[in-house]
């Protein structure tokens, strides 16, 4: 964030950016840790999204449907 706001008037807060990943131990407690929204994309046969998750998509194409 501190790359991508240097020289902006108005701060990107990091609850404004969304980070999508396929993996909860990662992407995902990686995103929650820092205040991100989370897109968890659930591969068949992978586990159920955590609490604390904004969206499980099934296919990255539903992705950008989901996201404000």
């Amino acid at each position: 964030f501190e790359r991508i706001n240097a020289g902006r008037e108005a701060p990107i807060q990091p609850r404004e950016a969304v980070i999508i990943g396929d993996s909860l131990t990662s992407d995902m407690a990686g995103g929650l840790d820092y205040g991100l929204m989370t897109c968890y994309y659930r591969r068949k046969g992978a586990a159920p999204a955590g609490e604390g998750i904004d969206f499980t998509v099934t296919d990255l194409r539903d992705a950008a449907k989901l996201i404000p």
